[in-house]
């Protein structure tokens, strides 16, 4: 048994020098990358970035802290006054940064593990109840969110979402949650790029 403990304990070590020699070689690779930036060309985006630098060492520290800080678009949603969803609702709550991956088309919503981009931790029940869902069926064709006949007993998946929630302004429920999220992506870019701005500009 102590035997079986020591080559347990060898392979963990020789394991966490292997991570930090793919760290210490990723952070030499983007120092080295820096450093053939001109201060004038330096950018954050473009054809050669600094956003493409982190993005090729995944491992370095300076790709690790770049995306430590996670911002959420809660308040966002909330703002919207999105008529599908409750009062204060918490979508939103997923910490994005800069290296977020961006949702092109409802399309790419299709299971509940894919409701994580909107919710943290999002299972189907904890996303249904952030739902303005009538207990009975809606009666009334005008209603702003949902169509008639709709109520919490016939939204049970995904697809039920689709197809019983009334378009916003021209966008269907996914579209507009999914525009309120790749926006405050894009913000955080942008804020990035100022940043690099200013550091080309010193």
């Amino acid at each position: 048994m102590f035997n079986k403990s020591l080559s347990l304990f060898k392979i963990a070590l020789s394991f966490n020098k292997i991570l930090c020699a793919t760290e210490k070689e990723a952070n030499t690779a983007v120092e080295k990358s820096m450093r053939e930036i001109k201060k004038d060309d330096m950018k954050w985006d473009g054809a050669r970035n600094v956003k493409s630098i982190l993005q090729a060492n995944p491992d370095s520290i300076y790709y690790k802290n770049s995306i430590r800080n996670g911002l959420n678009y809660r308040d966002e949603v909330n703002k919207a006054e999105l008529p599908w969803l409750i009062m204060d609702t918490i979508i939103g709550n997923k910490e994005l940064n800069w290296d977020s991956k961006l949702i092109v088309n409802e399309g790419e919503v299709k299971f509940n593990k894919h409701l994580k981009e909107f919710l943290e931790d999002a299972t189907w029940e904890s996303f249904k109840e952030q739902l303005n869902l009538p207990s009975r069926p809606i009666a009334y064709e005008d209603d702003p969110a949902w169509k008639s006949g709709t109520s919490k007993k016939n939204i049970n998946d995904i697809q039920n979402i689709k197809d019983n929630a009334h378009d916003k302004d021209g966008k269907s429920f996914f579209i507009t949650l999914i525009e309120l999220r790749n926006n405050k992506i894009a913000e955080i870019n942008n804020n990035m790029e100022r940043v690099v701005a200013s550091l080309g500009a010193l």
